[in-house]
């Protein structure tokens, strides 16, 4: 962990979201939001009118919070702006006074992680579904190894992040706790993600390295070496071999 840390009495909750979200990646949530918005509505053959207001770092703090909330009490974007809906607990002030409804889903059309023209394939011509979320997943995996290495004590397992859209690149499991969603193969100790790959239905999960002699494993196979792989790499870095 940081060494400010240590040194505090208290560490609240958005000091370890910004771990995580630092200023630098919010700064570039911001410009290609902007970027994607203006792409949309200002163009030379665009006639769509619109109030849209160039969004800042405050304003996309707002709106991942209320994003954050509604999905912990579990209200719908639209009765959450309703006048004896929700009163955020801070204050007991209603949401429009931090962020008004229209402003909110305004933020929700045009949010991008990345730039709109990502490229869609690798150099080497291989799909790249999630490049759209590239910049965002290479930022939570590089701080996730940043501030813990697990013992050799590790899960290695299936997850699901819920995604009930369309995409060709959801998982169903009607059996599971989350029955739909995209899914992640990530290792874990004791709840804390270290390392994870996204998987897509339509086209399998990333490819991964192997030696000559694994090649017969199967694709789960060869993501299960590669995430044990990867650990004993950082393990040999810090000079210690659980």
């Amino acid at each position: 962990m940081p060494i400010l840390f240590s040194e505090l009495d208290v560490i609240t909750p958005i000091q370890i979201f910004n771990l995580f979200l630092t200023n630098f990646i919010m700064g570039q949530l911001v410009a290609n939001t902007n970027s994607y918005a203006q792409q949309q509505l200002l163009g030379p053959e665009k006639k769509q009118q619109c109030s849209w207001q160039p969004v800042t770092a405050q304003h996309l703090y707002l709106w991942l919070a209320i994003q954050i909330h509604m999905g912990l009490i579990g209200v719908p974007p639209e009765r959450y702006w309703m006048k004896d809906g929700v009163y955020l607990p801070k204050d007991g002030l209603p949401p429009a006074a931090y962020i008004g409804k229209t402003h909110f889903q305004e933020i929700r059309r045009f949010f991008h992680v990345s730039p709109y023209n990502s490229p869609t394939e690798t150099p080497k011509g291989l799909p790249c579904w999630h490049s759209k979320v590239d910049i965002l997943l290479e930022q939570l995996r590089f701080f996730s190894q940043q501030y813990r290495v697990p013992g050799s004590n590790v899960t290695i397992d299936e997850a699901m992040i819920l995604f009930t859209g369309r995409s060709i690149h959801i998982t169903k499991m009607p059996n599971k706790p989350i029955s739909q969603g995209y899914k992640f193969f990530c290792m874990a100790e004791k709840g804390y993600v270290w390392e994870f790959h996204p998987s897509s239905n339509a086209v399998g999960g990333d490819s991964v390295d192997v030696a000559s002699h694994l090649l017969q494993l199967t694709d789960t196979g060869k993501m299960v070496h590669h995430l044990i792989r990867r650990l004993h790499q950082r393990h040999l870095l810090r000079g210690c071999i659980p």
